[in-house]
């Protein structure tokens, strides 16, 4: 490649950086954001400050009010209809997590949790949908924190996403 052959292909470079950095790059870190507020919350029950979120209440209340609760029918013994159920029993129930919160019961949160707006040098994480957003919202105020707030090594894993997009198109222009 000759020099104004490289000098194109960088000119293309900084064009695609240009025309592409909030479409592509982006839209990759939030994805990655995204993923790994999901994780540390969902699997791990952990807030962005490092502390773990509450205990699902074990307070007993009567099983009418999990009747509809959750993805599937749940059968409940003569003594529970009797004496009641917690939301921590009634979790363990249908086979979910029933310690700390992770905030899923039917998934609809989690799957409609993700990039809200992308605008030329930011984006915005939140719920997809106006019902999600609004357990979000419960949830968040339950726990008196911002439930999907990332943290330092998300936003650290999420700018090295962005970095790797740039460094790859900038290796392809000068090799």
């Amino acid at each position: 490649m000759d020099v104004q052959q490289k000098i194109q292909s960088i000119q293309a470079a900084i064009d695609t950086i240009y025309q592409k950095f909030s479409d592509i790059a982006l839209r990759r870190a939030a994805i990655t954001m995204r993923n790994s507020i999901e994780k540390r919350v969902h699997e791990k029950s952990k807030r962005a400050d490092g502390g773990t979120f509450g205990e699902y209440s074990k307070n007993k209340l009567p099983v009418y009010y999990f009747e509809n609760m959750g993805s599937r029918k749940v059968k409940f013994t003569k003594e529970e209809k009797k004496t009641g159920v917690s939301y921590a029993d009634f979790r363990k129930k249908l086979g979910k997590k029933n310690k700390n919160k992770n905030f899923e019961l039917t998934g609809d949160m989690w799957k409609d949790f993700g990039l809200k707006e992308l605008k030329a040098n930011e984006f915005t994480l939140a719920s997809t949908t106006e019902a999600s957003q609004k357990i979000l919202d419960i949830n968040s105020d339950r726990e008196k924190i911002n439930i999907i707030k990332s943290n330092p090594e998300e936003e650290k894993q999420a700018t090295e996403e962005i970095e790797t997009w740039l460094f790859d198109i900038i290796k392809k222009a000068i090799e």
